[in-house]
């Protein structure tokens, strides 16, 4: 993937712009599904491509490719060329980058014993099997519902300043969706772990674990009362506190929102905007099971 990372870089410096960036990935997946014990389907993908990111100016035009030619990656960056001059007289917003100092990833690296990549499909399908035997062991009239989905690749950043990246991203989880029924009444519950480790992590997070916690949430859901609306105390575990956090200021951080001022933390940059006993840190360091994320699509380092 460099010869053409590199062959794209080149070819766009050949045009009149100021600033160029290249990226290339290949991208491959893979979802197990399953409906009881049985397994439904096994879906496997696997994406290539590469971005052309050129600055003429105070505008920014892109290009991309899934044809690993010659031919098509200076197509790539003709159409990147030429949209960034067709949007020169609308930009509103400058697109000139932004000095900074490259700094390396510093953060945790999980381990990849049992690289996802090198596992058999069988060993994928019996890991997820130990949960549902579990649920079926405990509860025979349970419905389940069970994903095992995989991503793995490549990247490569490559800019005209000379910046070079490449990593490795990878995400695996374990999905159990529980459905149980007594008395006329519907019991549903579900519980995910994913992570960026290799496999040797279910030898910690237990599929059997992963499952009884989905049919324990099930079976209690059964005998769940409906509230009267109101205000009531809420506590939260760390996983609801993680969604309540990415949907209420997660999304008011994203570039776009805050250069076009539809964020509310536009110009707030040193500001306290919430309570003083929270504190939220966005960051790719995957050290309490987030996803690795080492650099963004920018080549700047998470941490």
């Amino acid at each position: 993937m460099w010869e053409y990372v590199e062959y794209a870089l080149e070819e766009a410096n050949k045009y009149d712009v100021d600033f160029v960036e290249v990226r290339g990935e290949v991208q491959k997946s893979m979802l197990i599904r399953f409906m009881n014990n049985i397994v439904k389907s096994v879906e496997s993908t696997q994406l290539v491509g590469v971005g052309i990111t050129v600055v003429i100016g105070k505008s920014r035009g892109h290009g991309f490719t899934t044809d690993l030619s010659k031919e098509s990656i200076r197509n790539a960056i003709i159409q990147a060329v030429n949209s960034a001059r067709g949007f020169s007289s609308l930009a509103g917003i400058s697109a000139e980058p932004v000095e900074y100092s490259p700094k390396d990833y510093a953060g945790f690296i999980p381990s990849r014993n049992k690289d996802p990549e090198k596992i058999e499909l069988g060993e994928k399908i019996e890991l997820v099997m130990r949960g549902i035997n579990t649920i079926m062991a405990k509860s025979k009239e349970a419905m389940i519902t069970a994903y095992y989905a995989e991503l793995c690749g490549e990247r490569f950043f490559l800019n005209s300043e000379g910046l070079k990246r490449y990593w490795r991203p990878m995400r695996n989880g374990i999905y159990y969706h529980v459905v149980v029924r007594k008395n006329g009444n519907i019991g549903v519950s579900r519980e995910l772990f994913a992570s960026s480790y290799g496999l040797e992590i279910y030898e910690k997070k237990k599929p059997e674990d992963i499952a009884k916690k989905a049919l324990n949430g099930a079976l209690e859901s059964l005998e769940a009362k409906t509230l009267k609306p109101g205000k009531y105390p809420l506590v939260a575990d760390p996983d609801f506190a993680g969604v309540l956090a990415h949907e209420s200021f997660g999304h008011l951080t994203e570039g776009d929102y805050v250069a076009t001022k539809a964020s509310i933390l536009y110009g707030r940059l040193g500001d306290q905007v919430g309570s003083e006993y929270a504190t939220i840190i966005e960051s790719g360091d995957p050290v309490n099971y987030g996803f690795y994320i080492p650099y963004d699509d920018e080549g700047v380092a998470t941490i």
